[in-house]
């Protein structure tokens, strides 16, 4: 008779493999046999068809056609294929001043999306603007759902799904895993909107799955996330990637978090829109002028530094200070490829090239040669397709 460790060691083993199998079937996409299956996966054929035979009774895979016959003859082979929405993820972006809520499939496709104004929302309001999201989409759903992901500023321990503190939305120790599994009784997820923008671009966005990768998210604050060796990298405190208040500037600007310099104070959006306001009072004639009236917005900067090339001593000052946080980034992970998101990204080349150069200054130079500095491939829906794919990767192993 087994023992209870027995009986869990095995179930253990049973769904490593189902998730293996699920995961080979998963990434190809236009059809994989049985036999191939085992072969990549080293698991016997009597396995591998007895889990595809569940995974086929749950609706996750089908069978999608015949391959062709192998040199050596014998049956052409039944292929098989994940069904994309067999399942739906919701995930949702609590970042910025819209909270955005989305249904995907199993490939990151978005099925439905809602969008609330969240402008000044704090608190127990902002609680009950996402609770009425999810409950839109959840009345909607049109496959069961695997899980739910949330995008969130600020400190957030991703083990017990806690925001620890989100200053703009005044959280404070925020129990949303637990709150939202009552809710709607499926499994939750909760992480750092930065984080998981990384998580994006690295399983939507990069070309190999191998890559070590910094995403640099530049908005009203600066926040980053990193991928490494295919994990997210959350750091002992859950806070890895705080770029935004490493002290760049000695004796600069005051910063919200108490120390003066922080790269937030220099290089983010609003640090930007402080500095052109300024660079106006010492070029009151610009005939850019009349393009910089409020409310700034980088595409109104851009547009501006087509009118006067002088404005763009003032982008180039941005993107400098975040190349000189970044060396030290690389210095000390050798990280290859680093990937910018957010507005900036319409100053292109000009931004990218600054913050490079400034980078080159600032580290060996045999580290800078090897990162490639570029805007990340994703443009909004980065935090969602986040939150979805972190969903995936723990509940069902893909990725």
């Amino acid at each position: 008779m087994r023992t209870r460790t027995e009986k869990a060691t095995r179930r253990q083993t049973r769904e490593h493999n189902r998730r293996l199998v699920l995961r080979h079937i998963f990434d190809a996409q236009d059809g994989i046999s049985r036999a191939d299956v085992a072969r990549l996966t080293r698991l016997t054929k009597a396995t591998v068809s007895d889990l595809v035979a569940e995974l086929m009774r749950d609706g996750l895979v089908e069978e999608a056609g015949i391959g062709e016959a192998s040199s050596a003859g014998g049956k052409p082979p039944l292929l098989l294929r994940v069904v994309d929405g067999a399942r739906e993820v919701f995930a949702v972006d609590v970042s910025g001043d819209q909270f955005r809520a989305a249904a995907l499939d199993l490939r990151g496709r978005v099925l439905r999306e809602q969008v609330a104004d969240a402008e000044d929302l704090t608190g127990e309001a902002a609680l009950a603007r996402l609770d009425a999201l999810l409950d839109a989409l959840y009345a909607e759903r049109q496959a069961p759902v695997v899980g739910i992901g949330i995008s969130s500023p600020g400190l957030v321990d991703t083990e017990n799904g806690i925001v620890c503190r989100a200053v703009n939305l005044q959280w404070q120790d925020v129990p949303l895993r637990e709150r939202l599994q009552t809710r709607f009784g499926v499994p939750v997820y909760v992480a750092n909107d930065s984080h998981l923008t990384a998580l994006a671009e690295y399983t939507f966005g990069m070309g190999s799955p191998d890559a070590n990768v910094v995403v640099v998210k530049v908005g009203p604050g600066i926040g980053s996330g990193l991928v490494l060796n295919g994990q997210l990298f959350y750091g002992d405190g859950f806070s890895a990637g705080e770029i935004g208040h490493l002290v760049v500037a000695d004796d600069g600007v005051l910063c919200s978090c108490g120390n003066r310099g922080c790269l937030e104070t220099v290089s983010s959006m609003r640090a930007l829109f402080a500095n052109v306001r300024h660079w106006l009072t010492v070029h009151p004639d610009s005939p850019a002028a009349t393009l910089l009236t409020p409310p700034l917005s980088c595409a109104r900067i851009a547009d501006a530094l087509a009118v006067d090339a002088r404005l763009g001593d003032v982008v180039d000052e941005t993107a400098h200070w975040l190349g000189r946080a970044l060396a030290a980034v690389v210095g000390v992970l050798n990280v290859r490829y680093v990937r910018l998101t957010g507005p900036v990204r319409v100053f292109g080349d000009r931004f990218i090239d600054a913050v490079q150069a400034a980078l080159h200054r600032s580290v060996l130079p045999e580290l800078a040669a090897q990162c490639e500095v570029a805007f990340g491939a994703l443009g909004d829906e980065a935090p969602l397709l986040g939150a979805s794919a972190y969903v995936l990767s723990r509940e069902l192993g893909l990725r």
